[in-house]
């Protein structure tokens, strides 16, 4: 949780991320136990539901692109910050005590992955990929024409977000949806992570925006 935190303030105050080899080292690491766990350890036996299986495989599926995506330079800043495959090895290593993933790690751990999740979609909608023409003391004016490299920036950011946005689902649907004590408990889990998503997801892009890289707002043509 350290490491989450340090690098969420990192990104956010556009500082340099430290030790980002040795974070992804990490996750990495548990990956490797992960699946020697699941190969040797047969745990698959001794998880409690069909769906802890589902969201455990999905898991790691969504740990193993991350990897591929760091180890390919596909990522951006915000996906190489390793937030999102902490909080992924974080929420395996509580179904690995639980042997279920209905346990009281979930919603907070969901919330924080959905938080990062919106800074990201907030991140890339309002990153301009245009060619500058010049700038002048209104602003910067683009020529409307996307930069050569930037359409494929923008589609490999956009497929990133897809991938975390569809596990974002998964953990609400496999995971937060059996966390209450009733359906409706269940319901209302999901939409407050849904909504302290966005709210503190944006918060978090705003204060970036405004205090640490105004540069990266779309500012529109004069």
């Amino acid at each position: 949780m350290s490491s989450i935190s340090r690098n969420i303030i990192s990104v956010v105050r556009s500082d340099q991320i430290e030790s980002l080899n040795l974070h992804h080292g990490i996750v990495v690491s548990v990956f490797c136990l992960a699946l020697v766990e699941f190969a040797v350890r047969d745990l698959k036996n001794s998880i409690i539901s069909h769906l802890d299986m589902a969201l455990a495989v999905s898991l790691l599926t969504y740990i193993a692109i991350g990897i591929v995506a760091y180890l390919g330079g596909l990522g951006s800043r915000e996906h190489n910050a390793c937030i999102s495959l902490f909080t992924a090895c974080l929420l395996l290593m509580t179904m690995r005590v639980h042997y279920t993933f209905d346990n009281p790690y979930i919603v907070p751990l969901t919330a924080l992955f959905g938080i990062w999740d919106w800074y990201k979609f907030m991140s890339i909608m309002c990153f301009d990929f245009r060619e500058p023409t010049r700038t002048t003391m209104q602003g910067t004016e683009y020529s409307g024409t996307v930069k050569e490299t930037g359409s494929f920036v923008m589609a490999k950011d956009i497929g990133l977000l897809a991938v975390d946005c569809v596990m974002f689902c998964m953990l609400l649907g496999y995971g937060v949806s059996r966390s209450g004590a009733t359906h409706a408990d269940c319901i209302f889990n999901q939409f407050i992570i849904v909504l302290v998503s966005v709210l503190m997801g944006s918060l978090l892009f705003t204060y970036n925006a405004v205090h640490a890289a105004p540069l990266r707002l779309l500012v529109q043509p004069t």
